[in-house]
């Protein structure tokens, strides 16, 4: 049996699971003014529901990518999924500053408290007023791990060793063609 590696070991370059998958995604197209109501900035996150003895319960949720992977195990990870994003930073702000003051990330007290502020709540937040890619919105391109682990870690050489996906489409709705 190989040895126990922590889950954010940068030693060995990773593997992409998914670059042989297809992605179910869910594309809209409308003007940002219908979606942002007049704003520019604008949240989002999404949730799964599942029947639980007959009633919809959300079984699990995201905004930012990872970040619930990252920060949470065990009832963590399920209380995270079960709340709304409101809650997050009244649950779970004093977690995530003590999991980045500690290994692998090691930041000081004052960064840890800024990136949870960053973090919390997950969600994704987007300002279409700037063309800047992730942490603004999502653009496929985006090598969102990469740039979440370099935020995290602050360094701007780590990485897990995939690379974004180049297979994307220049037309609505711009998701690769499926394999």
């Amino acid at each position: 049996m190989p040895p126990h590696r922590h889950p954010l070991d940068f030693t060995s370059p990773g593997s992409d699971f998914f670059v042989a998958k297809n992605v179910f995604s869910i594309v809209l197209s409308a003007p940002k003014a219908q979606l942002l109501g007049g704003s520019t900035a604008v949240g989002y996150w999404a949730r799964c529901l599942v029947p639980v003895n007959g009633v919809w319960t959300q079984k699990d949720r995201m905004g930012r990518p990872a970040i619930n992977t990252v920060f949470n195990h065990g009832n963590d990870k399920n209380t995270f999924n079960a709340i709304p994003p409101t809650q997050d930073v009244l649950q779970f702000r004093d977690k995530f500053v003590t999991v980045l003051e500690g290994a692998p990330f090691n930041r000081d007290a004052a960064t840890a408290g800024t990136l949870a502020s960053v973090l919390l709540p997950d969600i994704l937040t987007y300002n279409y007023a700037t063309a800047a890619g992730f942490l603004n919105g999502r653009r496929l391109q985006d090598d969102v791990i990469d740039a979440e682990l370099q935020l995290l870690t602050g360094s701007s050489s780590i990485g897990d060793g995939v690379g974004p996906h180049s297979d994307y489409l220049s037309v609505f709705p711009y998701v690769g063609t499926p394999h």
